[in-house]
């Protein structure tokens, strides 16, 4: 769920069926370890101030528990809404950080969709009708918050999509040809390996 509003719909579909995975670097692994620190360290910070957060790690499953996905938690006691949220929270570099606080996190291409698709999921999911999303500044420790509410088309949109990708016997086409494109250059499964290569199946039609 965390990785269906991705825009290229043939990543996803690589992800899921490709035997094997692209190997992730030492410095990537690193990166990931600090996003799981941050966001525990962030939920320990929102409770002293004050919020009450609960069901962090609550798993979501669908599709006979292949389209599965975990929310950080959910919140209450926001300044905006005393409803509860479905909770996100997320790391960002000074660039993609600043990008976030000026145009919003949907604008952002490389992962805007995603977030906004995974908390959609898991609101669809849990019957919560409002999301927010806490981005850390890796580089400043700055926060910026974005709440958002349930869109059903969308989700249900994704829940589709989650089940084409899932039932499909070869990748469907990518969101571009050029192995150059600028969203191409920061995917592990750019290869002749995996994205490049011709599967079985995609010359029938």
């Amino acid at each position: 769920m965390s990785e269906i509003g991705d825009p290229c719909e043939r990543k996803i579909w690589l992800s899921y069926h490709a035997p094997g995975r692209p190997k992730i670097s030492n410095r990537v692994l690193r990166i990931f370890d600090l996003g799981d620190i941050i966001e525990e360290r962030l939920i320990l910070h929102l409770g002293k101030a004050g919020y009450f957060v609960k069901g962090q790690q609550k798993s979501f499953s669908d599709l006979d528990g292949r389209f599965q996905g975990h929310c950080d938690g959910e919140i209450s006691g926001l300044y905006e809404s005393s409803k509860w949220h479905i909770l996100e929270i997320k790391s960002a570099n000074q660039s993609s950080f600043n990008a976030f606080k000026k145009h919003g996190i949907c604008h952002n291409k490389a992962y805007g969709m995603k977030y906004f698709g995974q908390v959609q999921l898991y609101m669809h999911y849990s019957g919560r009708k409002r999301a927010v999303i806490v981005v850390e500044n890796k580089n400043n420790s700055d926060l910026y918050q974005e709440r958002f509410r349930y869109e059903r088309k969308h989700a249900i949109s994704l829940c589709r999509k989650a089940w084409k990708i899932i039932h499909a016997t070869y990748p469907p086409d990518g969101i571009s040809r050029k192995e150059k494109f600028w969203q191409c250059r920061i995917c592990s499964y750019n290869t002749a390996e995996y994205c490049r290569k011709t599967w079985e199946g995609e010359n029938l039609f």
